[in-house]
């Protein structure tokens, strides 16, 4: 696994979307990075000279199974859509991609709360480690 030892998960409440200021929005950021970059990562910034691929995660039907290290938990969406996406982040060293980080964010369903969605957290990344909140800037947009 990418950086075994340096995984971090990040429980999100985003209020406010244009369309329903009511609404939160929840996920489950997970950040697969050395922690002396994650606040980069954590306020969507890169690196001077990094490359980022980014893909939806999507599903088709109205339930989807999160498996992780052998635990599963049924997600029920209630419909089909993006529920999710993927980031990588690299650079490029004497010629050959260097991956740099991955960020791997879980949208959870309108009906979800924020205590169950930690709950979920807790009961599938019991070996992550939780962010309380974005890392102090420090060294942002240096170039590696």
């Amino acid at each position: 696994m990418l950086f075994e030892s340096i995984r971090y998960f990040l429980l999100s409440k985003k209020k406010s979307l244009s369309f329903d200021p009511a609404y939160n929005l929840l996920s489950i950021n997970l950040y697969f990075a050395p922690e002396q970059h994650l606040g980069t990562y954590m306020r969507d910034w890169m690196y001077k000279g990094q490359k980022v691929e980014e893909k939806g995660v999507g599903v088709d039907t109205a339930c989807y199974i999160l498996e992780v290290d052998g635990k599963c938990e049924d997600v029920l969406t209630g419909g089909d859509g993006w529920w999710g996406r993927t980031q990588e982040f690299s650079h490029t060293s004497r010629g050959k991609k260097v991956l740099d980080a991955v960020v791997v964010t879980i949208w959870m369903p309108d009906e979800e709360t924020f205590e169950g969605m930690k709950q979920t957290a807790k009961y599938l990344f019991d070996d992550l480690r939780p962010i309380e909140k974005v890392p102090e800037k420090k060294d942002h947009g240096k170039e590696r």
